[in-house]
């Protein structure tokens, strides 16, 4: 009986898992629309007309009342020794939230790719992640130990966007 509830656990998670990748029409406009999501924006791209966007979470310790300004830079190292600099799209204002005993600022910041970035980021694999830190200058992120999760899902994210591109 054991056996069995972890043989079933482990399909349904492997079932949600698959699902991250979708086409699908806007109810509104529609218009297709190829996402990727990882964690609730941990990491999602996201296809909307020709246009190719990557949006990345990160959470702050404390109740930060800053807004990051559009143009900020955010630097992707790759495996191959590679950088791409990206530009956050728009003015990232704080979302906070208590977490526990602590409240963390979360900020989602949004970016627009090119093809050719989001085939290094599939090809390539990306080390390490300079993103802004709202108090002033910038943090570095090294996808190993319990952050690879991360550098899977921005190279699987960018194979499912190039897999469901029109050329």
């Amino acid at each position: 009986m054991k056996k069995l509830l972890i043989l079933l656990l482990f399909l349904f998670t492997v079932k949600g898992y698959a699902q991250k990748c979708e086409a699908k029409k806007d109810a509104f406009t529609g218009k297709e629309i190829v996402e990727y999501d990882f964690g609730k924006k941990a990491v999602k791209f996201r296809v909307e007309e020709d246009k190719i966007y990557l949006e990345m979470r990160f959470s702050y310790l404390g109740e930060l009342n800053v807004s990051v300004p559009k143009g900020t830079a955010f630097l992707l190292k790759l495996d191959n020794e590679t950088v791409i600099n990206l530009e956050v799209n728009a003015e990232t204002p704080p979302l906070s939230r208590i977490v526990g005993e602590h409240i963390y600022s979360f900020y989602v910041y949004e970016f627009e790719l090119s093809k050719k970035e989001l085939e290094q980021l599939e090809t390539a694999g990306t080390e390490m992640v300079r993103y802004p830190d709202p108090n002033g200058g910038t943090l570095d992120l090294k996808l190993t130990g319990g952050n690879r999760r991360l550098k899977k899902h921005l190279s699987a994210g960018s194979a499912c966007i190039l897999e469901n591109l029109k050329s």
